[in-house]
């Protein structure tokens, strides 16, 4: 598997979709926080869910982790931690042994390089690498140590193979974080929309954008808002289709890259919903 090459050709997929969404239209969710005004507009914190950073094909659904290497004190502890962490999420399940189809699979492999040990303090060093039909796909050295006065050796291990784990897990976990999101008020700052947004009540800051586009339908702002307000629930479809409205309205470079990361974020959702389907 290729992952610069795979990478290259979702974005450009993704930018093939919203050109055809962006002629067809010239031819014709979270926890949220003010951050202060920037010019006109007004910036929101969103939470978003993204694909994991390591390119795991869609197909994938069951995670193998193999025993780790190294010395056994730590190594004999990291494989059930790391299917553990992994399958928790409802992402991915445990590959069965001759039943797991090899296209279905994301072999993971470890070694322990450091297993130091003592009264109070230790350092853990490991090598974790993924693997998809026999083709390396991602790389990481993890490295952890602590300090716990006067706790026993088994205590400071506990701890390191739990932040080892977590590390390790991260990458190949779908990830929620928060982003900016910006608004425009066309009410000032009574706008009920913004003010809905900015205390994360969605549904009504969509209620609210619906009432001005019914009252001023050619107001692009209006659109726009609305489209960010359902990209925030998760509602891509209906985001996309008031963000063509907007770019029909008006045709700023913000729109157009808020339309093509919606249609990017649409294809996300799809294959971690298809994996949880899978998972199952």
């Amino acid at each position: 598997m290729r992952t610069g090459s795979g990478q290259t050709q979702g974005r450009r997929r993704s930018r093939a979709r919203v050109a055809r969404a962006l002629s067809a239209v010239f031819g014709a969710a979270g926890v949220v926080l003010i951050l202060g005004a920037c010019h006109s507009g007004k910036q929101v914190l969103v939470d978003m869910m993204h694909p994991p950073s390591v390119p795991v094909p869609a197909e994938v659904t069951d995670i193998d982790v193999e025993e780790f290497q190294g010395p056994a004190e730590c190594a004999k502890h990291l494989k059930q931690k790391l299917v553990t962490k992994v399958t928790e999420s409802g992402i991915y399940k445990p590959a069965v042994p001759g039943l797991s189809e090899p296209s279905e699979t994301l072999t993971l492999r470890g070694s322990v390089s450091t297993c130091a040990l003592s009264l109070g303090s230790g350092t853990l060093n490991t090598v974790l690498s993924a693997w998809y039909m026999g083709e390396q796909v991602h790389q990481a050295v993890v490295e952890e140590h602590t300090n716990r006065p006067g706790a026993p050796s088994n205590e400071v291990r506990d701890v390191l193979v739990d932040r080892v784990t977590i590390r390790m897990a991260k990458p190949i976990l779908p990830l929620k974080r928060k982003e900016i999101r910006k608004f425009y008020p066309i009410d000032g700052d009574g706008d009920a929309g913004m003010g809905a947004a900015s205390n994360g009540n969605w549904s009504l800051a969509i209620d609210s954008f619906g009432k001005q586009i019914k009252e001023k339908p050619n107001e692009h702002r209006a659109w726009y808002n609305r489209g960010i307000a359902y990209e925030a629930t998760g509602r891509y479809e209906l985001a996309m289709k008031d963000l063509r409205k907007a770019i029909e309205l008006k045709q700023s470079e913000q729109y157009v890259e808020a339309l093509a990361r919606v249609d990017k974020e649409m294809q996300s959702r799809k294959q971690i919903d298809e994996r949880k389907k899978h998972g199952e």
